[in-house]
């Protein structure tokens, strides 16, 4: 990772640039080492908590809440981070209102262009949790990690061989890329689990299968061909009670047959008996089946006939009632609507007469509100203050003086906020110091009396400089209450003044108008021609809303008399229809006549005149009596007799011969055949399911004798696979493949932090790993060598020490991690140079610079105010503190 560049606003001691810009640090690709330097309270920290809190969204506070970051009087904050990551450019920024909720946005460059890099907003606003991942999976570091490897922060420079194993570890798999590693260990320790439990329970289902020997299937084969045999004998017998079944059901229906033939014979030999009288009813029959149909039709007609010409003459009567009420009601209709087209003209006319007077009126009532409104304005006019100029000058002079007021109390207390909370620091510092160690302030050990006397002192100046953080809060909120009230009085006075400049353009711009269209601006004259017009307009809506009445009423007449007219046509049209359909009916009614007439012979027409409607029912109930009697079929078979008995005579022989051929044993009842073939069913079916139970129990044990054998050798590669998932799962747990990862990056950055820690010590210092510790458990356990002398723990050597050995590690890491898969590259030292006398701050900025020029690390970032060290660098940031807060600016020497 290769910072780029920080943009702050209103972040902290920040403020803003003038155009409402952040204020910016750049570090140019050319210079890889750069320093910020400028007063204590100056905000230099605060650059890299914008690092922190826009890659983390934490900072050296912890997760304090976000409104807490914004500068004070400001509305918001604004942090932006750009840096290059495996070749490839990305912006990280977060924006808080002081009311309301942090907005987050993600990016990197493609092609030159900013795009985002999740979600479809074009302008890359993620949510929080969106940076927090794309973070972790991108640069393998979460916040602790981060800041005990690539950013030394103040007064925790040692952080990283002070931090617990796990936040060391944390340090190096995130910088070599450990999750993969890590997760294909975890995929081997799932697989060789499920291997295991595979395995166990195949083993399970192998011992649930019984065991199977050679002389149980002989057994069970020896049953099938036994049980076979009696299967075969059953089924012989069912095959004979099929067959008596078939013989049965022919017997019975031969001599049920031959019983049908002997009663046809002697039904046949009734009927020659009685064929003369069959003969006589079949002719009557057949008479009257023609006749009557015709008969009742015929005296139906001449009802209806009779009817059809008393409904006929009805109707006629109806028409001609009719005709006379619709003449006069079309009388009736012309003259209404005479009558309603009048009164519609008259109301139309008075309609257009009001009109015209209404616009006149409302163009009247405009210049009546002209002219009133005229002279109101004079009025508010003569009630303005003749010396407003005067006072709204005098109030603007008196803002700009609060404001200047407000500004310098803001910086003294800003002031006395800084000098407060480094002095906190210190107290929290020293309060750490135990008896016996060396005092960081006189380097003298410290003593009970030494350590009582500092604590008071602390505590004394933090006394003194709350009580001037306290009063400098109240003469700024005091300043800030007179800017405030000055303010509401200049603005008072300048809303008078632009209220009377108003009232004069308004003025002006009506007086204009109406001298433009020549109307007087004498209101009474005005009203006087208003109400003239107003009585004319009156009688002419008067007039017209009496037309309008008559018109509504004449309307309402003329729509009653056309329903009426309306209802009369459709009553004339009905009668005539009817008419019409009684004639057309009467008509069809004597045609039919006609031609059933036509329809009986000549015999029924004779007779015609003697028949009447009883008569006609008489016959009807004899033809009915002759169908009951089955006439038609009696004379059929009495005409077919004589060819049929020959055929039911040679049929009766030909049965006799079956019955014959039908074996003595099967002429019995089909139902007592079925009852033995049921019997013999039973049996076969009993054999078979022995054969089948037999059968089955040898398809059983031949099955589990396979399935025990298959069983038994699947066990034995599923054991052999898990043995070899349980070999590899502990060849790539974290005693294996990654222990060896750890150990080689331990060796690697110990390396590169001697060669650097040589340099800055004069060859006084050197790393170790801390051999006493076990190998699987220790990471990062350092001790540090003096000259020939023995091995000591890093927390036992002095301030300055301990400084130079963080340093160190912090280098060698950023050049152990330029080359792995995600590349830091760069390194931010954030103070502590202090710690160091004049020759180790010379050995350090020379290290630097060796560094920088063998293209170590791609960018170093220093952050001192001592004048001295600063001076060794050529490229840096003055951070100055100004009314509107901290800003920054460039140097290059």
């Amino acid at each position: 990772m290769i910072p780029k560049r920080i943009a702050v606003k209103n972040f902290l001691a920040f403020g803003e640039m003038p155009g409402n810009k952040p204020v910016e640090f750049v570090f140019s690709d050319g210079e890889p080492l750069w320093v910020l330097c400028g007063a204590n309270g100056t905000g230099k920290s605060a650059v890299f908590d914008a690092i922190t809190y826009a890659l983390y969204g934490e900072h050296r506070g912890g997760k304090i809440k976000a409104e807490q970051l914004i500068r004070h009087n400001a509305n918001g904050f604004e942090v932006t981070f750009e840096f290059e990551f495996n070749r490839v450019d990305y912006r990280v920024s977060r924006t808080r209102p002081r009311k309301g909720r942090t907005t987050q946005h993600l990016l990197k460059q493609t092609n030159g262009e900013w795009k985002c890099i999740r979600g479809n907003d074009p302008a890359g606003q993620v949510d929080a949790a969106d940076i927090k991942e794309w973070v972790s999976d991108t640069l393998g570091l979460g916040y602790d990690a981060f800041t005990n490897s690539v950013l030394l922060q103040q007064g925790k420079a040692d952080k990283l061989f002070t931090a617990s194993r796990d936040e060391r570890i944390e340090v190096l798999k995130g910088i070599i890329g450990f999750e993969q590693f890590e997760a294909l260990s975890d995929r081997v320790g799932v697989a060789a689990k499920e291997r295991a439990r595979n395995a166990d329970g195949l083993l399970t289902q192998r011992d649930a299968i019984p065991s199977v020997s050679d002389d149980d299937l002989k057994s069970a084969e020896t049953a099938v061909q036994e049980t076979q045999s009696a299967v075969s004998a059953a089924q012989g017998t069912l095959a004979k009670a099929n067959e008596r079944v078939t013989q049965a059901r022919q017997w019975e229906k031969a001599e049920g047959e031959l019983k049908e033939l002997t009663d046809k014979i002697a039904a046949a030999d009734e009927r020659q008996r009685q064929g003369r009288k069959i003969r006589a009813d079949k002719q009557a029959l057949d008479s009257l089946t023609v006749a009557v149909p015709v008969l009742e039709k015929l005296f139906k007609l001449r009802d209806t006939i009779t009817q059809l010409k008393r409904e006929s003459k009805k109707a006629t009567d109806t028409v001609e009632t009719k005709i006379v009420e619709r003449e006069a009601a079309q009388k009736a209709v012309e003259t209404a609507r005479e009558k309603t087209q009048l009164h519609k003209d008259e109301g139309e006319k008075h309609a257009t007469i009001a009109k015209g007077l209404a616009s006149e009126i409302k163009q009247g009532e405009a210049f009546l509100a002209e002219a009133d409104a005229i002279a109101g304005l004079a009025a508010k006019l003569e009630t303005c203050d003749e010396n407003l100029d005067a006072l709204l000058s005098q109030a603007t002079s008196q803002e700009e003086e609060a404001e200047t007021a407000l500004q310098t109390a803001n910086a003294d207390a800003t002031r006395t906020e800084t000098l407060l909370s480094e002095a906190a620091k210190q107290q929290t510092r020293f309060a750490g110091v135990k008896v016996g160690v060396e005092c960081p302030h006189c380097r003298q050990p410290v003593d009970e009396t030494h350590a009582t006397k500092f604590r008071a002192d602390f505590a004394e100046a933090i006394k003194l400089l709350q009580g001037e953080r306290d009063a400098a809060n109240t003469a700024a909120n005091s300043a800030n209450e007179q800017l405030m009230a000055v303010r509401m009085i200049r603005a008072r006075l300048q809303l008078q003044k632009n209220e009377r400049e108003k009232l004069i353009a308004e003025r002006n711009t009506r007086q204009s108008s109406l001298n433009k269209l020549g109307v007087t601006a004498d209101a009474a004259e005005l009203r006087t021609q208003l109400k003239a017009k107003e009585q004319q307009k009156l009688e002419a809506t008067t007039r017209q809303v009496a037309e309008t009445q008559q018109h509504k009423t004449a309307t309402a007449d003329l729509s009653r008399i056309e329903i009426q007219h309306k209802k009369l046509d459709a009553e004339l049209k009905a009668a005539e229809g009817a008419k019409t359909k009684h004639d057309n009916a009467l008509a069809t009614a004597s045609g039919q006549e006609q031609t059933t007439l036509a329809q009986l012979t000549q015999e029924w027409n004779d007779r015609l005149p003697q028949i009447d409607g009883v008569k006609v029912e008489a016959f009807a109930a004899e033809r009915d009596r002759l169908l009951a009697e089955n006439v038609t079929e009696k004379f059929k078979e009495l005409e077919q007799d004589e060819t049929r008995r020959v055929e039911w005579e040679k049929r009766r022989d030909n049965v006799h011969a079956e019955i014959a051929a039908i074996d003595e044993a099967d002429r019995l009842p089909e139902v007592k055949a079925k009852e033995q073939q049921a019997q013999a069913d039973k049996a076969a079916k009993e054999k078979q399911n022995t054969h089948t139970v037999a059968v089955n129990r040898h398809t059983e044990l031949s099955n589990g004798k396979l399935q025990r054998e298959t069983l038994t050798l699947h066990h034995r590669d599923a054991a052999e696979r898990q043995r070899l998932h349980a070999k590899l799962d502990k060849l790539l747990g974290d005693a294996g493949l990654q222990l060896e990862l750890v150990r080689d990056a331990e060796e690697q950055i110990i390396a590169f932090a001697n060669e650097t820690l040589q340099h800055l010590s004069d060859g006084d210092l050197s790393l170790e790993e801390d051999t006493a510790q076990d190998a699987s458990t220790k990471t990062f356990d350092l001790r540090a060598r003096r000259g020939g002398g023995e091995p000591i723990g890093v927390a036992f050597l002095s301030g300055s020490q301990r400084f130079r050995v963080a340093v160190s590690i912090a280098l060698a890491v950023g050049r152990f991690a330029s080359g792995r898969s995600r590349p830091l590259e760069a390194v931010i030292i954030d103070e502590g140079f202090g710690s160091l006398d004049p020759q180790g701050l010379q050995a350090m900025a020379t290290e630097l610079k060796r560094l920088q020029q063998a293209k170590s690390l791609q960018r170093v970032i220093l952050v001192s105010h001592q004048p001295d060290f600063i001076e060794q660098f050529s490229v840096g940031y003055t951070l100055t503190v100004g009314e509107n807060g901290t800003t920054a600016t460039a140097f290059r020497r």
